[in-house]
């Protein structure tokens, strides 16, 4: 909030198929400015997760997000009006998920990284 970490996930992103809902309590005053960083697990740059088990499969993560303030009423959620950037796209091509051995970098499993911005 205002570029200050008021909270983190309590669950390791490398929690095989996982899916939680989390709940944080902070102070800010308006108006104020939201960032997120989201991650999903990955095992390489191929970007898929489970590499040589019958799980083997390209990363699935999301977020969806809602303040409220401290009577309940929202104040902002997360919907098409939110601004995002990727900074690490992969696989490009999603036959890299059916490589036997996926190389990262490599064919099918290309990858994409764009710096992440300051601040």
């Amino acid at each position: 909030m205002n570029g200050k970490q008021v909270a983190q996930d309590s669950v390791s992103i490398d929690t095989e198929r996982s899916f939680n809902a989390e709940s944080f309590s902070f102070t800010a005053a308006r108006p104020f400015f939201i960032g997120l960083i989201a991650k999903d697990f990955r095992e390489n740059d191929t970007g898929l997760e489970y590499i040589g088990t019958r799980h083997q499969q390209m990363g699935d993560g999301g977020v969806i997000m809602q303040i409220k303030d401290i009577h309940g009423q929202l104040v902002a959620v997360t919907d098409s009006g939110w601004d995002c950037i990727v900074v690490h796209h992969a696989p490009v091509q999603k036959s890299c998920a059916d490589e036997r051995n996926p190389v990262a970098g490599q064919d099918a499993c290309r990858f994409e990284v764009t710096p992440e911005p300051v601040g």
